[in-house]
């Protein structure tokens, strides 16, 4: 619900499908499928102490949460696969934008889940 407002500014109707994996998966924390417009949260794929695994799933989830941004606002999201390839996936500037949106969102949205009961 953080996002709310992100999304109506952004004119978006509909969240992104998602779903919480118990896998730990070996080479992501989190992904967007942008052809189910879903966000998967590696949980187990976080590690380090409590706090800061929570910070870590927070941050991945608004990272995956900018993609979908991107997928629906962002006509150019189409060669995100190509920017990969070419440039690397550290260099890709939609994972450079989202990484950037996490990092700006992350303690706004830390605070908003305190103030609403869910985190303490």
């Amino acid at each position: 619900y953080y996002c709310g407002p992100i999304y109506k500014e952004q004119k978006i109707k509909y969240y992104p499908n998602h779903e919480i994996s118990y896998y730990e998966s070996k080479k992501r924390l989190g992904c967007y499928y942008s052809h189910q417009k879903k966000i998967v949260i590696h949980i187990k794929s976080h590690h380090g102490a409590e706090s800061q695994k929570i910070r870590d799933i927070i941050h991945t989830t608004l990272h995956e949460i900018r993609h979908h941004i991107q997928h629906l606002k962002d006509p150019e999201f189409k060669n995100y696969d190509n920017y990969s390839k070419r440039l690397t996936y550290q260099k890709n500037p939609f994972e450079i934008d989202s990484n950037a949106f996490a990092a700006k969102e992350l303690d706004d949205c830390i605070q908003y889940l305190k103030s609403k009961g869910i985190l303490s």
